[in-house]
């Protein structure tokens, strides 16, 4: 292949994303997978817009410069040797390369007028296995150094910095050093790809919003498939499973129900189990919403509508639009084609539902989901999550409870012990308000919904605290590790029974 691109992700969504970029709407040739990325070959650089566009788990996508260098020999300081090898072009491809033509390739791929700057990642590298942030922190300098003396030994002045660091530079460029070798790329957005666009107020979020890369990473755990179909988890599924057809769905929602008239009929025993009927849209539901992140990225998947496509209007062009080796054409085509198969709201298959006790949080949901063009699938209440009752049914639930110093915040609160400004922001999406001063017990909570509205159904939680599930009183069918920044955290999946 002509270009060989790396692509980022939570640790633990590796397959997920691996079945992104080998869809065909990425068409990219996978040639590894590991826990936290997937490389990968095409054979233009439209491959890795198509990657920007259509994955959903990554956080970066990015675009090798050239061949990796072997440092399995290298006796000396590492950060020495990767300044030669990039000052004297061996980082960059063959000349017979169009992209990279000139003088060791650095000032076509920096040209002049334009800016650039480098992020780097080191550890476990030969003869350095630690890594450390001064190891680090040297390698990066070391590349920054050694393409500015390039540039000024090709003839051309010394670049001055982007204004806004690395998400602003016209070409950033990511240094990645393990095991043997030592790899440099162009990143082709700068930024992280989690930022969709559809936050509220220009990107304010809840405090303890879940992540949108870990979000799409659940939906797909939960069996969602790459073109936006939906069907049980084999190692999950209930017989029972079931859609919800009622009267709830529609393309009337929206709008937030203050939860009065559901305690009496959660109260009351559970209706039975509506019929499976083939063409009833599945009831996706979150008790514990928060912002609703989960429910955005679910409808989205259910419609097809690829992240990408949802860049607010005015914000500004991605770096690889600005490279020597850019395609307006392929970019322009491939947007296109993704807006074309897009899916109206009323016939994607899905119905969103949605349940918090907090209004600020729910505020926040249907600002979001309405930016996304999802109110229209979607019904969200206010009221605690052991006496919601979806309107149209449970099929499937999504949600991501409190948990790590939320949790603890709530318990040393009713303990009377003294807890620090904020309670921390490490878990949930806002969820249910357990870490908030809401609900004193959200697992218990979320474990009374689970058993009384969600029986024959399956449920695909995330939780960083393994005492946290054991509110639930249910026994998990799968287990799914993820981390999530410095936290190990672990998507947990139920065949939720239906009642006696």
């Amino acid at each position: 292949t002509a270009y060989t691109f790396f692509a980022t992700c939570p640790r633990g969504l590796g397959e997920a994303l691996a079945s992104e970029i080998a869809a065909p709407t990425v068409g990219g040739t996978l040639l590894a997978v590991h826990p936290s990325g997937v490389r990968f070959g095409g054979p233009s650089l439209a491959a890795g817009y198509a990657a920007v566009l259509w994955a959903r788990t990554a956080i970066r996508v990015l675009v090798e410069v050239g061949p990796p260098l072997d440092v399995s020999r290298v006796r000396g300081r590492l950060s020495d040797t990767v300044y030669e090898w990039v000052r004297d072009g061996a980082a960059v491809a063959p000349a017979a390369d169009a992209a990279t033509a000139g003088a060791g390739g650095w000032p076509t791929l920096v040209p002049r007028g334009t800016t650039f700057a480098v992020d780097a990642r080191v550890g476990g590298i030969a003869g350095a296995p630690g890594g450390g942030v001064g190891l680090t922190r040297a390698v990066g300098l070391a590349v920054k150094d050694a393409v500015c003396d390039a540039l000024v030994g090709g003839g051309l002045p010394k670049p001055d910095r982007p204004p806004g660091g690395y998400a602003s530079a016209g070409v950033p460029l990511f240094v990645a050093a393990s095991g043997d070798a030592v790899t440099l790329y162009r990143d082709l957005v700068g930024g992280s790809l989690h930022k969709r666009g559809y936050r509220a107020g220009g990107g304010v979020v809840h405090r303890a919003s879940l992540n949108e890369t870990v979000a799409a990473g659940l939906c797909y755990a939960a069996g969602f498939s790459v073109d936006g179909g939906w069907a049980p988890p084999a190692d999950v599924a209930s017989p029972l499973a079931r859609r919800g057809g009622g009267n709830g769905g529609g393309d009337g929602g929206g709008g937030v129900d203050n939860g009065g008239g559901n305690d009496a009929a959660a109260a009351a025993a559970p209706p039975p189990p509506p019929s499976w009927d083939a063409g009833a849209p599945l009831a996706v539901v979150d008790p514990m919403c928060g912002s609703g992140t989960l429910l955005v990225e679910a409808g989205l998947l259910a419609r097809r509508v690829p992240p990408g496509l949802l860049r607010p209007p005015g914000a500004p062009p991605h770096p690889f639009e600005a490279w020597p080796d850019y395609s307006p054409g392929a970019w322009d085509a491939l947007r296109s084609d993704a807006a074309a198969r897009v899916r109206p709201a009323a016939t994607c298959g899905v119905r969103l539902y949605g349940n918090d006790l907090h209004g600020g949080a729910l505020s926040l949901a249907v600002s979001g989901l309405a930016t996304a063009r999802l109110d229209r699938m979607v019904v969200l209440n206010q009221g605690d999550a052991a006496t919601y009752v979806p309107p149209g049914g449970v099929g499937l639930v999504l949600s991501n409870p409190p948990w790590g110093r939320r949790l603890r915040a709530r318990d040393e609160r009713v303990r009377g012990a003294p807890v620090e400004a904020g309670g921390g922001s490490d878990g949930g999406d806002g969820g249910g308000g357990g870490g908030d001063g809401g609900d004193p017990d959200p697992w218990g909570a979320l474990g009374t919904f689970l058993r009384r509205q969600a029986g024959g159904a399956t449920a695909t939680l995330l939780s960083g605290d393994a005492g946290a599930t054991r509110g639930l009183r249910m026994r998990a069918a799968v287990k799914r590790p993820v981390r999530i920044g410095d936290v190990d955290c672990r998507i947990v999946q139920y065949a939720v029974l239906p009642p006696k």
